[in-house]
């Protein structure tokens, strides 16, 4: 039997999975010995294959774990892991833990396979995002659950304030409980001590760098500014992502294609790598290494004084010279 838990809201992920585990432990195996609960990113071949061929000890099942398996699965080991998984014990219940949207999930290697075996082998659990009356009745009941007092209408004010993660959100009501010390959460204490950050969307404006016009960068840069992204962070967001490029472009210009020996070389996440990959064919790999000497500078001045959001703005023009010019 396999099962799979996948989401993009880490603890409700976790602890939907837990909530698994422990009707399996209430129904089958009380004592926890036939429990087992591995990392994909960690574990060795050499632990984990015997495991999952195990038979039960002193109990009808045994009941195995496996997070990050979609994250983590290389294409390259994939007609390893598979066959690997076909010869699962009868009498095992393996459960993958993925945080991964719906449509990451399909598109995973794990999640393709699955979907190919029988409906009946096979339970599949998606956490789907909170709407925000979903989310609104969570933080007032986890607020119960911390003895703290909070109305509809401030818990309506944390949502805006921090968006729907349940990981966040928890982080914030165990800041707030602590400060109110038996009174009831205000609006004020929020704006006090919770750091605005539903509206940044990072990511997507990275996304844009290789081909978005240069109106359509500064309004997307602009917004993140608005939403209360800090000039600093913004800053070391495109270094970073300027350092990737680079990277790749100089390993592709190698002679370097395998997608395996790129992620391995440079420590990404396969979907991390591929996007690069994608990025990098909009920009000339001279103009990139130029842009990040520039920036390198530049983030050595930011250290002693130099203003972070106007090296932002500078970066961001350096990055959009780095684009291949079209031929006319």
């Amino acid at each position: 039997m396999f099962l799979a838990v996948y989401g993009e809201d880490v603890l409700r992920v976790r602890e939907f999975s837990e909530d698994l585990l422990e009707k399996f432990v209430a129904k089958y195996d009380p004592s926890r010995l036939n429990v087992e609960i591995f990392d994909f990113a960690t574990v060795s071949r050499e632990v984990l294959v015997p495991s999952l061929q195990a038979s039960p000890f002193l109990a009808e099942k045994r009941f195995v774990f496996l997070k990050n398996v979609a994250h983590e699965l290389l294409k390259a080991d994939v007609s390893f892991w598979m066959h690997v998984f076909e010869r699962l014990h009868a009498s095992t219940s393996l459960c993958f833990v993925d945080t991964l949207d719906e449509v990451a999930w399909k598109k995973s290697h794990l999640g393709m396979w699955l979907a190919k075996q029988s409906p009946e082998e096979v339970k599949c659990f998606s956490v789907p995002v909170f709407s925000r009356a979903e989310c609104i009745a969570w933080i007032r009941a986890r607020g119960v659950s911390m003895h703290a007092q909070i109305s509809e209408q401030i818990a309506g004010v944390l949502y805006e304030r921090v968006g729907g993660d349940g990981q966040e959100l928890v982080m914030e009501l165990q800041k707030l409980v602590a400060y109110a010390a038996g009174h009831p959460l205000t609006q004020e204490m929020i704006e006090r001590l919770v750091q605005r950050r539903t509206a940044s969307d990072f990511f997507t404006f990275l996304d844009l760098l290789p081909t978005a016009e240069p109106d359509v960068l500064v309004r997307a840069l602009r917004k993140e500014e608005a939403s209360g992204s800090d000039a600093f962070g913004l800053f070391g967001g495109l270094l970073r992502q300027l350092r990737v490029l680079v990277s790749v472009t100089s390993l592709l210009d190698a002679g370097v294609t395998s997608q395996k020996i790129l992620a391995d070389t440079l420590g990404l996440h396969p979907f991390v790598l591929q996007k690069a990959v994608q990025a990098s064919k909009h920009f000339s790999s001279s103009a990139l290494v130029k842009a990040l000497q520039q920036a390198t500078d530049w983030d050595k001045g930011t250290k002693s004084g130099l203003s972070a959001k106007i090296m932002v703005d500078r970066l961001l023009e350096e990055i959009l010279f780095a684009r291949k010019k079209p031929v006319s």
